[in-house]
């Protein structure tokens, strides 16, 4: 697959919270509602599969395009459906453990040693995998 090119809408599974963030996003980064989003090393949101990667935080609840220095974004934590790589597909016995990023709407099974983890394999369908996103404790990023 390929990054998003306009909004999408990306399936959300039942979850026992509801958790939205609002990170600052990437300078003259662009978004869109339904994306994958990470936090970089720099702390600023980015498209999971964007630049110097440090951890997946769930799906942009709108669209940001071309960010102005200081502009944030709200972004679900929980259950999500994201396309399934065709070439290292997430399987049915890959159901708990963890799979990663190939783009902002794309996950895959095999972690090549610098991928970035999309979050935990809860399902797989004929039609996508559903993972379970949630930034890690220390991640920095808080409910609002």
């Amino acid at each position: 697959m390929a990054n998003l090119t306009e909004a999408r809408d990306t399936e959300k599974g039942l979850s026992a919270w509801e958790f939205v963030v609002e990170p600052v996003v990437l300078t003259g980064a662009t978004i869109y509602k339904g994306a994958l989003v990470m936090l970089n090393t720099a702390g600023t949101a980015d498209i999971a599969g964007g630049a110097n990667p440090k951890h997946c935080i769930g799906r942009a609840l709108e669209t940001v395009e071309n960010a102005a220095s200081g502009a944030r974004i709200r972004v679900e934590q929980g259950l999500f459906k994201w396309d399934n790589e065709g070439a290292d597909a997430v399987e049915a016995a890959d159901v708990g453990s963890p799979c990663y990023v190939t783009d902002d709407q794309t996950v895959h099974q095999t972690d090549g040693g610098t991928d970035l983890i999309a979050g935990t394999v809860m399902r797989v369908d004929s039609d996508g995998v559903w993972v379970l996103t949630i930034p890690p404790v220390n991640s920095g990023v808080t409910a609002v």
